[in-house]
């Protein structure tokens, strides 16, 4: 690539990184008010210290019990490690109930849960739900690794820029920040030919030893490359002569991990999430907590006042002071505290309290501690607690599908990722165990789309309706099984079997596909034919036993036998033809 051509990409992307901070910059301030309001040691913006931001002390942490409530929630309804929580999946439902398509989607969901694990997923996560919850947004980056073949890089608001597709989908993502000059060649100096591509004051500091932990500026910047794919470019941030990017490097999928609680148009960022909603109830709790402890402290231990030459007095609990007379009867006499009032300390504890339920219900902490803050005597009965649950995450919908999004985007990143490693030992071009087995021939033909569907307690509550509704089907046609002494043959047993497994999220391997199903039907006829055959058998040969002795029989003269031997001789029997 030419020096002109690197010089135009330089400078295009400092002019979107000019846009994408003037945008940017209208919800900074907000921003920063929610930070201090929920969580203190998030956000970094310009002006913060470095690697430091100043601690607020939260006189009532009820703010901040609650956004951790949230993330922890979210996690743990969404994205649980205890349980699966997608399931991979194709468009055409005839092919994935094939059996061979069944079990290799299964282990491909296995495996995926395993690097889950392995790579920190689990992790970034929760941190990132609670930016989700607190600011309105999240974002991160997924990148390939050596050791763990991908990681998840989660970012807190003021780290990152985001712009979004015509979609509405978050396609770009720019960061600016900081290392150290041996943070910078570790990563991008590491060889000789890549020292080189360093800028020459970079190099330089690196050559002193004392200047190597000295901050660099850089620029991250990932975007489309208008090939379908993404590309991750470094640059140094203050070093305009510097035209050649530190690295780049190219994705197949979009690595970029993103989501808006609630977004209007093509904005890039929330324009609405419980922690906006509850910012004023927030804010104000703050105050009140302080007004109440001023309150309390000045009942116990007022300020006093008392006669300008009264010495020597002890405000000890129980203390005995001697007054002269005037000072004992006059009208304003004695020691006495500055406020002739009472606090009305039950006011501000209820004030207190409304406010701290309303940030509790704008966080859905009732939703994920129901059982926690049900304090009646008698405790609810379980479908109870189900009507009651399912009733409160109808209100995360739109929530829950925004978050989605982002875990298609992750789960499209690893399964691509696993294909494309394992693909060279499919060939035969190189050797071990690939991280997949090889699919099914059917799986490889064109327009097969590989997708998830995500079966965690909060997807599957947001179905239940789906649920209930396969549930009193099937209520009523055992009504009309019992009324007609058959099973009426509208119902398919076996497909509702296989709707209900799918709604509930059941492993597909406990599921028989449809042909097993058939050849286990068909091999059960045979087996209860032969087990007929074999009853009948004994008759059988009684039968015929009987047949052979009548006809070697001579029947007597004037007997039956004589006579229905002449009549079938006649033809006078019906349905016996003379021999």
């Amino acid at each position: 690539m030419a020096d002109g051509m690197i010089e135009s990409a330089r400078e295009i992307a400092w002019k979107r990184l000019a846009h994408m901070r003037d945008e940017r910059q209208e919800m900074e301030g907000l921003w920063r008010e929610l930070r201090d309001a929920y969580a203190p040691n998030r956000g970094r913006f310009d002006g913060d210290k470095r690697k430091r931001v100043d601690r607020i002390a939260l006189l009532n942490n009820k703010p901040a019990m609650a956004f951790r409530t949230l993330a922890s929630g979210l996690h743990a309804g969404l994205t649980s490690p205890a349980r699966p929580w997608q399931k991979s999946t194709i468009r055409n439902d005839d092919l994935g109930e094939f059996g061979p398509v069944r079990d290799w989607l299964a282990i491909v969901d296995d495996r995926m849960m395993r690097y889950y694990s392995m790579s920190g997923v689990y992790q970034a996560l929760p941190f990132m739900y609670g930016e989700y919850g607190g600011f309105g947004t999240m974002g991160g980056l997924m990148f390939e690794d050596d050791r763990s073949m991908f990681r998840v890089e989660p970012y807190t608001v003021g780290e990152y820029y985001l712009a979004r597709d015509d979609r509405g989908e978050y396609d770009t993502m720019y960061r600016e920040l900081t290392m150290t000059v041996r943070q910078v060649v570790s990563r991008f100096g590491n060889t000789d030919e890549k020292f080189k591509r360093l800028s020459a004051e970079i190099r330089e500091k690196w050559g002193n030893a004392s200047r190597r932990e000295e901050d660099v500026s850089l620029l991250h910047c990932v975007q489309p490359d208008g090939t379908g794919a993404w590309e991750s470019i470094w640059w140094e941030a203050k070093c305009a002569d510097h035209k050649r990017p530190l690295k780049v490097a190219r994705f197949e999928e979009n690595p970029i991990l993103a989501a808006s609680w609630e977004y209007i148009g093509t904005d890039a960022y929330a324009a609405s999430c419980p922690g906006m909603l509850a910012r004023g109830d927030a804010k104000a709790l703050q105050i009140d907590e302080r007004r109440k402890s001023q309150a309390i402290e000045r009942s116990s231990n007022p300020p006093m006042q008392g006669p300008m030459k009264a010495t020597g007095v002890n405000l000890t609990p129980g203390a005995y002071n001697t007054v002269d007379q005037m000072q004992a009867t006059g009208q304003n006499g004695g020691i006495r505290s500055v406020y002739d009032m009472r606090p009305d300390i039950a006011g501000l504890l209820d004030n207190i309290a409304k406010r701290e339920r309303r940030i509790d219900t704008a966080f859905y902490v009732d939703l994920f501690l129901m059982l926690t803050l049900d304090d009646r005597s008698q405790r609810a009965t379980a479908e109870e607690i189900r009507a009651k649950y399912d009733e409160k995450v109808l209100a995360l919908g739109p929530t829950l599908e925004q978050a989605n999004v982002m875990l298609r985007g992750m789960h499209s990143f690893v399964f691509n990722l696993m294909v494309r490693k394992s693909m060279p030992i499919w060939r035969g071009v190189l050797d071990g165990d690939p991280i997949l087995p090889e699919p099914p021939a059917e799986l490889m033909r064109d327009g097969v789309e590989i997708v998830p569907e995500f079966v965690s307690a909060l997807q599957q509550a947001q179905r239940s309706q789906q649920l209930q509704g396969l549930e009193r089907y099937a209520s009523m046609v055992g009504n009309m099984a019992a009324l007609e002494k058959k099973i009426p043959e509208k119902f398919d047993a076996d497909q509702f079997m296989d709707e209900y497994a799918t709604a509930l999220g059941v492993n597909p391997r406990v599921v028989r596909d449809d042909d097993e199903v058939e050849a286990m039907r068909q091999q059960q006829a045979q087996s209860d034919r032969m087990a007929q055959m074999a009853q009948m058998a004994p008759a059988m040969r009684d039968a015929a036993g009987a047949l052979k002795d009548a006809g070697e029989t001579v029947p007597a003269d004037g007997s039956i036998l004589q006579a229905l031997g002449g009549a079938a001789a006649a033809g006078g029997i019906p349905g016996m033809m003379p021999q």
